[in-house]
Formats: C-alpha cells, sequence, structure tokens
C-alpha cells in the first residue's frame, strides 16, 4: 500500500468516526422534534436511542466479521452511502415505527463503522498505531461537538429537524467515494494466524471479562450525553443547555486532539487513571449543587475532557494484554452497544420518577464499575502481541 493511499485511507476512517460523532450528538438535541414529527410523547420518542444502540449492536457484529477481510474498504464505502440515504429518509416520515426502523438501519451503519474503522487503524498503523487511534477517536469528538450547533443554526433559520438532519446525510458522500477507490490493505501474516491458529487471536473469556469495562463505560457516556441536554434545560434554559452540550463536546474534541501527544509520552495506565480520576469527581457539581449554573459548566467540561480519550486508550490498554484485530474490535463494539443500548433508556425511565439527578448518578456508578475492572485487569503481565499479527 503506497504512502499516498495510506493517508487517504486514514482520513476515511477519521471521516467515518467523524460522521458516528455527528449523528450521535444530533440525536439528542432534535427529541422534540423527532416526537412531534412522529406524534408522540418525548418519553416515547427515547425509544430511538434504543433503537440506535441495538442497530450498533448489530452493526458491530456484522463490521467484526468483514473488517479482517479483503473487501474492507468496498463495505465502508457502501456502508456510508447507506447512512446518507437514511440520513434522508429519517426526517420525513411520520410513522413512529418506520422512524424506530430508519434508526435501527442508522445505528447498523454506525457500528459497523466504528469496528473497521478502529481495526484498520490497527492494521495499517501497527505498533505506531497510539497516536493514530487517539487522532480517530478525536474525529468523533469533534463530529460531536459540531453536532448541536449546526442543528441549532439550521433550526433557527429552517424550523424543524429536517434541514438538520439532511445537512447531516451530505458529509459521508465524499469519503464514500475516496476510501471505494483504494484497495483494501493486505493482511499477509494477520489471514495467517486468523485463519490457521484462530485460537492466538480469537476471543477469549479474559479478553471479555476485561472488555466488559465496555459496558458500563459506554453505558454511562452515552446515557449522560443522550439526557445530559435535558438535564440542563431543566435546570436553566434550552440556550444555555445548547451552549453546555457545546461546551462539553468542545472539551471533549480539544482533549481527543491533545491525546494524540500524551499517547506518545505517556502510558495507557497512566492516561485511564487520570481520566476516570477527573471523570468521577466532575460529577459531584451536578449531584451536590443541581441548580447551579457554575457547577453545570464546570462538570460539563471537565466530564467532556475527562471522557475524550478513554475508548482509545482502554483498546490500547486491552491491546497490551491480549491479541487485538477486528474480531475483538467487533467484541468491544459488541459490548459498548450493551451499555449503550440499555442504560440510556434506563435513565429515561427512571427520569420521571426519581428527577434529574439520575443523569449524573446513573452515569457516575456505572464509570465506577469501569474503572474498577480496568484496575483489576491492569494486574494482568502487559505482553507484545499486535506486531506479530498485522503487516500492511
Amino acid at each position: 500500500m503506497t504512502s499516498t493511499a495510506k493517508r487517504l485511507a486514514t482520513l476515511c476512517y477519521f471521516a467515518s468516526l467523524g460522521v458516528i460523532g455527528l449523528v450521535s450528538a444530533a440525536i439528542a438535541p432534535t427529541l422534540q422534534g423527532l416526537a412531534d414529527q412522529a406524534m408522540v410523547p418525548l418519553a416515547t420518542v427515547g425509544f430511538v436511542i434504543t433503537s440506535r444502540s441495538l442497530g450498533y449492536l448489530i452493526g458491530a457484529i456484522w463490521g467484526g466479521r468483514w473488517s479482517d477481510g479483503t473487501n474492507a474498504h468496498r463495505m465502508i464505502g457502501t456502508t456510508l452511502s447507506i447512512t446518507t440515504v437514511s440520513l434522508l429518509m429519517l426526517p420525513i416520515t411520520s410513522s413512529f415505527w418506520v422512524l424506530q426502523a430508519i434508526m435501527l438501519l442508522v445505528g447498523i451503519c454506525l457500528g459497523a463503522l466504528d469496528v473497521a474503522g478502529n481495526a484498520l487503524v490497527l492494521r495499517i498503523h501497527s505498533e505506531r498505531a497510539a497516536p493514530y487511534m487517539n487522532a480517530l477517536h478525536f474525529f468523533f469528538g469533534l463530529g460531536g461537538f459540531i453536532a448541536p450547533f449546526l442543528v441549532a443554526g439550521i433550526a433557527a433559520i429552517l424550523p424543524g429537524v429536517r434541514w438538520a438532519y439532511w445537512a447531516l446525510a451530505i458529509v459521508p458522500i465524499p469519503f464514500a467515494a475516496i476510501i471505494l477507490s483504494i484497495d483494501t490493505p493486505g493482511l499477509a501474516l494477520g489471514i495467517y494466524v486468523l485463519q490457521k491458529s484462530r485460537k492466538a487471536v480469537g476471543l477469549s473469556w479474559g479478553f471479555v471479562l476485561s472488555a466488559s469495562t465496555y459496558i458500563f463505560y459506554v453505558g454511562g457516556q452515552i446515557s449522560f450525553v443522550s439526557w445530559f441536554y435535558v438535564y440542563a434545560e431543566h435546570h436553566t434554559s434550552s440556550e444555555m443547555a445548547t451552549w453546555v452540550l457545546g461546551a462539553f463536546w468542545g472539551a471533549f474534541s480539544l482533549f481527543r486532539l491533545l491525546g494524540v501527544i500524551f499517547a506518545k509520552k505517556w502510558s495507557a495506565e497512566r492516561i485511564l487513571l487520570i481520566d476516570y480520576s477527573v471523570l468521577l469527581t466532575a460529577a459531584l457539581p451536578l449531584l451536590l449543587w443541581p441548580g447551579s449554573t457554575t457547577g453545570l459548566w464546570i462538570a460539563g467540561i471537565a466530564m467532556g475532557a475527562a471522557h475524550a480519550s478513554i475508548y482509545a486508550t482502554t483498546v490500547l490498554f486491552l491491546r497490551r494484554r491480549y491479541p487485538v484485530a477486528g474480531i475483538q474490535m467487533g467484541a468491544i463494539t459488541f459490548l459498548a452497544c450493551l451499555g449503550m443500548m440499555l442504560f440510556p433508556w434506563l435513565t429515561g425511565r427512571l427520569l420521571p420518577m426519581l428527577g434529574s439527578w439520575i443523569v449524573p448518578g446513573l452515569s457516575t456508578l456505572l464509570s465506577g464499575i469501569a474503572f474498577s475492572i480496568i484496575l483489576v485487569t491492569a494486574r494482568r503481565r502487559p505482553v507484545l502481541l499486535t506486531e506479530d499479527i498485522w503487516h500492511t
């Protein structure tokens, strides 16, 4: 694979994660618009988050099956194209069940793109993957940062959510065209290892138990992100909620970018220790002073910064202890989807009964469980595996 093709392919992987961030962050501020469109209560339309997460789970399995293959780029291009069509259709249906079905399809596409982007960055950049992994997830954060302002800006000019989703639908098109023109990088020894020595890189119970940290971490993160706008709006105003959510994604994006630098200087273990310490502390203003605007801003920015590098760094953390290729990335995304599917739904169910504190409360509890699993896994002796698996 030429250096130019490698750079273009990496750009497309980054863009794929950017699309995931855009779509994921656009859902929260458009929930009311989707509810009005489908003529259902806000609590009911919250099921689109669950549908998206279920689709993400299916997409993780599907993406894990082909991301180690020789047609991965063709599948990425096709998936990006389906994402565009789905986003075009999403805001023009008045049927709640059709809305759910389209969101399920969107989730499938996003889950597959997540697995493929991570697996292919590891394949192409091998032992030099750490900064690229953090850069990859920076683009997810960048998409998440842009989305609330894009939605609010377009809604101020053109009422409703239709034009916002149509604007999002344009983004995947050029990258689908580029990735379809680039051959998938060869697997060489990787194919041999995967096919002839499945035991060496297949899923183990140890890996699954360690990777289960993603159920709780991603569940807590997506629960918080999905309902933070509603929480902030309850205590302030819709305008303030937009800015605070934007501040969360801004800090998220900035620290994912800084994570590229941190990954070169610090170990994954050190980064995770700092991230979780900040994350668990940052929720305190929301729990102790829920009506404080200052506390809202401090918590939003600090939690955005803390969340920024955990996902990518945990992949690198696990990679030091287990082989990580497409099948493992599929498992990671599958486990993440379980949390993504369950806990935002649970937050929505508990919110009317227990009040707004459940948004930061449940998220903090889940983050604490995820950190505990990391601390247990850290006792496993690191081994060097990846450079023996992937050769481009």
